[in-house]
């Protein structure tokens, strides 16, 4: 019988599991998928994942962009070329694998500044303008 007292807590706990990937593990997650990206607000766009990674981005409705990413200070840091201009300012991440999915944190110039987006695997193709 003690044991049932323990469910409910065991089952909260891993609710609430949260494991901080590393881009080893993000770059084996996400190679060869397309996900869509979403904040509080909605859509915010797509990515596809490609070898060496290298990956095609569009803001939901936008035209594609393509990029890299790399590991900088354990985050997962963006660089995107537009139309053949390089963005000299990466994009950082932490990801974060949690029960429901993988978080992305935003961490800009000051560290984490509380932007969050949840990554959802799509079949769908990617729909650049």
């Amino acid at each position: 019988m003690k044991y049932l007292t323990l469910i409910p807590f065991l089952i909260a706990t891993s609710a609430t599991s949260e494991t901080e990937m590393s881009i080893d593990e993000f770059e084996r997650h996400a190679t060869g998928r397309t996900f869509d990206f979403y904040s509080p607000q909605g859509l915010v766009g797509t990515e596809r994942y490609l070898p060496d990674r290298q990956v095609e981005w569009a803001f939901d409705g936008q035209k594609c962009v393509f990029g890299e990413y790399f590991e900088w200070n354990g985050l997962v840091c963006f660089s995107y070329s537009y139309y053949g201009e390089v963005d000299n300012k990466p994009q950082c991440w932490r990801m974060v694998r949690t029960t429901d999915g993988v978080v992305a944190q935003f961490y800009g110039d000051q560290g984490f500044d509380g932007s969050v987006q949840y990554m959802r695997p799509t079949t769908r193709e990617m729909t650049c303008t």
